[in-house]
């Protein structure tokens, strides 16, 4: 007995003595604001309130100008929770189901002030010494606080930020109405929240029809749903029922008659389904998304606390959403027949100038559920040469590294082993051009050169402007799952985008911004703001930017990249003929993922195609893709639109040398395949000046057998380069721009003469043949 007695004196010093740590550390948390009062009220003050989220478009038919500030909500969709839940207010409960619950949760309850004291001593004594495997402390109080919050972790911290709310809202709210909330929210196993949705499932009857059994047996499952779900366990369940009866009785609120009478009936279940939620489309549930992770940072709530907020909170949400856009990208995407079943794919549609998310569509065909993998804002691909403008182009070009007009060779590296030839990197196609211009290089996206630029650039300055651009997902050095390490700190996924983990299509327009509008990098945002259901301000979601590239960079880039519509990878397209477009394509080895992110004066879009059988070919693009919905958005928006970029002052018009990238000279025009002089956009303080050296001047020494050339026409120009041993090896288109390419094997003599002919005619007929000329 003495022991016995002195084992209690210790459990309840020991509770006592953590229960007043505990306060003290409740009150530095409240000091410290680490609980958010506002998110409480929200959480709190949406429950019984108007149960439907609300999410609107803007009236306005000018897509969201940055000049203006006013927004005129018109409802677009309505979000409610997909669980069998109906409030019901305390007169529709009755009053043995409310003491059912007190007696086996709460036998206190109308007692404490949230806390039950004596029950948290034991609690925090059983969670240091361990004398028993489970032992609850929590009041009615303080499981709605959990359940509504979604805070369950088994820590400290969290029971007394527990404490805490548990004393706030008992001075706010009654007795009756805290169990009211309770009842209402409390889960009751097969996707039911609540007792109305409890009694219709199981009994198939209102709240006030239920006898004191039935009472009972709803009030029997909270203590564990799965362990005492009355369809799948119903020897347990009614186990369990019957001891919540007996507590019924042992507490006094009902006699042993009534006891006696409810042990005895036997349980009978209805298993009535009830109405679930309609489908959303793929853009209402990418605000629903932002909107919880948004809740989530700014009031330190969790994700189920969220999560409930949005969809039982009766919450206002103002988004960014253009329903014109949003129809269109879910017509295109839903036809098979035009994108074939062995695809999936996403797309996503931002507002040029303020990177808000016009419409969005993450998968292929119909969308049979909610809560799906979104293929475009989750799911993480490697973009391959699409992010080339971000990793290379664009910042060579803002450092001054290149120009336009800088020459690169179109060549890979050779590797022999035996009689095999090895090539690195290979384009695609496989051709290689030799001499060419950083523009063209950009346009027939050539992975030579791409690893070329970034050995200029050097890996990691490309992989901070990556970071800058906001590209998420990047590694630095990580150990896989398979022991090896891998890095996007190297020339595959720097200059050939073979990412580590990918990017999403939604994060790759974002960067596309940033050319779009002369440099300005724009974070995408699905919603303007939200309100809590009695109207008050909840979340503001102002625009974010930052300048990446001066208005010149983005210029010349975007320029460039219009080489990609006109006569690039991507020159099939038709809307360039109504609208300047710029963009690039992207794929990645093997094929399976092909990309295109393209954007207008208007708009910035991505599209992503998935293939699950190895190849992206045909009418299925995303070039095709984009083009078809491009167009009809542009053919059926209301809205002024741009035809052209802006150009920024410091930005000059200026020629060059296709084979040198210097001030052409006479002999630029004279290239044996024709006139290499070229034009370009040049920053000012980057226009070539120095007069090309690399055409020489020759003549063809066989022209007097020729009699299609008069004498004059044999004068002409060739690259006097020395022969890269590539050529050996690789057939490169320019070769016989090149002296040496001429030579005979023999006698080693070339075709054409670097020595002017010995005029032998008189002079009177050199002039009559120049004057003929």
């Amino acid at each position: 007995m003495a022991q016995n007695v002195a084992r209690i004196v210790l459990i309840l010093v020991l509770g006592t003595a953590i229960v007043l740590s505990g306060l003290a550390f409740s009150l530095y948390l409240w000091a410290s604001g680490d609980i958010d009062s506002q998110a409480d009220k929200a959480l709190f003050s949406s429950l019984g309130a108007s149960k439907t989220t609300r999410i609107y478009v803007d009236a306005h038919k000018d897509n969201y100008s940055q000049n203006r500030l006013s927004y005129i909500p018109i409802e677009y969709a309505q979000v409610w929770s997909g669980e069998n839940a109906i409030w019901v207010t305390s007169q529709e409960i009755p009053n043995f189901l409310k003491l059912a619950f007190v007696s086996v949760e709460d036998h206190r309850f109308y007692e404490h002030d949230g806390v039950d004291w004596l029950r948290t001593c034991k609690a925090a004594a059983n969670y240091m010494l361990h004398f028993e495997k489970k032992f609850g402390g929590s009041t009615i109080t303080q499981q709605l606080i959990k359940n509504v919050c979604g805070e369950s972790d088994p820590t400290v911290k969290r029971k007394c930020k527990e404490i805490i709310r548990a004393y706030r809202l008992e001075k706010t709210y009654t007795k009756d109405e805290i169990l009211t909330m309770y009842l209402n929210i409390v889960p009751l196993a097969n996707h039911c929240t609540g007792v109305y949705a409890a009694s219709k499932l199981y009994f198939g009857k209102e709240p006030e029809a239920l006898t004191v059994a039935e009472c009972a047996s709803i009030a029997a499952i909270t203590n564990a749903p799965s362990k005492y779900d009355p369809i799948k366990h119903p020897s347990q369940h009614l186990a369990r029922r019957n001891l919540v009866l007996l507590t019924m009785y042992q507490n006094g609120y009902i006699d042993q008659t009534m006891y006696q009478y409810a042990k005895e009936t036997p349980l009978t279940i209805m298993a009535k389904e009830m109405n679930g939620q309609p489908i959303h489309n793929w853009m209402t549930e990418t605000v629903i998304a932002d909107v919880i992770q948004d809740l989530k940072t700014t009031y330190k709530i969790t994700h189920e606390a969220a999560t409930r907020l949005v969809y039982r909170g009766g919450l206002q949400i103002w988004s960014t959403a253009n329903p014109l856009i949003q129809n269109e990208l879910e017509t295109y995407f839903e036809n098979y027949a035009r994108l074939g079943k062995s695809l999936d794919g996403a797309m996503v549609i931002l507002d040029a100038y303020t990177g808000n998310l016009l419409g969005v569509v993450g998968g292929i065909g119909n969308k049979e559920g909610n809560r799906l993998m979104n293929g475009a804002t989750q799911v993480k691909r490697p973009p391959g040469s699409a992010i080339k403008p971000f990793s290379l182009y664009a910042p060579a070009l803002e450092e001054g590294i290149a120009n336009w007009a800088s020459v690169y060779y179109d060549v890979p590296e050779v590797k022999k082993e035996g009689d095999t030839l090895t090539l690195w990197p290979k384009n695609s196609p496989d051709v290689y051009q030799g001499k060419i211009p950083l523009c063209d290089a950009l346009a027939y996206s050539k992975n030579t050169v791409a690893v070329e630029l970034l050995a200029e650039l050097g890996v990691e300055r490309s992989y901070a402007w990556l970071e800058k651009a906001g590209i998420e997902g990047l590694v630095r050095e990580e150990t896989a799952k398979d022991g090896k390490r891998i890095t996007d700190l190297a020339p595959s996924p720097l200059a050939l985008g073979q990412f580590s983990h990918g990017v999403t299509v939604r994060n790759l327009a974002e960067a596309y911004t940033a050319l779009a509008d002369g440099g300005h990098l724009h974070k995408s945002r699905s919603y303007v703001a939200v309100y809590d259901t009695h109207g008050h301000l909840l979340l503001e979601n102002k625009p974010q930017s930052q300048e990446l590239f001066t208005p010149q960079t983005a210029f010349i880039t975007t320029r460039m990249l219009e080489g990609v519509t006109s006569y690039g990878t991507a020159r099939n397209m038709t809307l360039k003929r109504q609208v300047h477009v710029a963009g690039k394509t992207g794929t990645t080895s093997g094929g399976a993922d092909k990309w295109f992110a393209g954007y207008t004066p208007d708009y910035v879009a991505v599209v992503r195609y998935t293939s699950k059988d190895g190849g992206v070919d045909g009418y299925t693009t995303p070039v095709v893709a984009w083009n078809d919905i491009m167009s009809n958005i542009y053919r059926l928006s209301p809205m002024p639109q741009k035809d052209d970029f802006l150009m920024p002052r410091g930005i000059c018009w200026a020629p060059y040398c296709r084979d040198s990238g210097d001030m052409p000279t006479e002999l630029c025009e004279i290239d044996v395949r024709g006139n290499r002089i070229a034009y370009g956009y040049f920053r000012e303080d980057n226009i070539p000046k120095r007069p090309c050296e690399s055409h020489i001047e020759v003549w063809d020494v066989n022209q007097a057998q020729d009699q299609r050339h008069s004498f004059y026409q044999n004068r002409m120009s060739l690259l006097g380069d020395e022969k890269n041993s590539v050529y050996n090896d690789v057939n490169i288109l320019d070769q016989n721009a090149y002296l040496w390419y001429y030579k005979d094997n023999e006698n080693e003599k070339s075709k054409f003469d670097t020595n002017p002919p010995i005029e032998k005619e008189p002079w009177y007929k050199l002039f009559f043949h120049r004057f003929l000329q």
